[in-house]
């Protein structure tokens, strides 16, 4: 299991929710640099929606 998922799975549901919602924040800002040409590294933006998808599915597990 990779750190980050660790590091997620031990945060309360409120951390989650932010922290959901400053990656969303990253992968808007992303999009937007990618679409000026200012941005090289495709594989940020496959990384940040991978880290929004699984803090996303430790909150629905949360909630069950």
């Amino acid at each position: 299991m990779n750190k980050k998922l660790t590091k997620i799975k031990e945060m309360n549901e409120k951390d989650i929710k932010t922290f959901v919602n400053e990656k969303k924040a990253k992968l808007a800002d992303f999009r937007f640099n990618l679409s000026s040409g200012k941005m090289k590294n495709v594989k940020e933006g496959m990384a940040l929606r991978k880290e929004i998808a699984q803090a996303l599915t430790v909150l629905s597990s949360m909630n069950k």
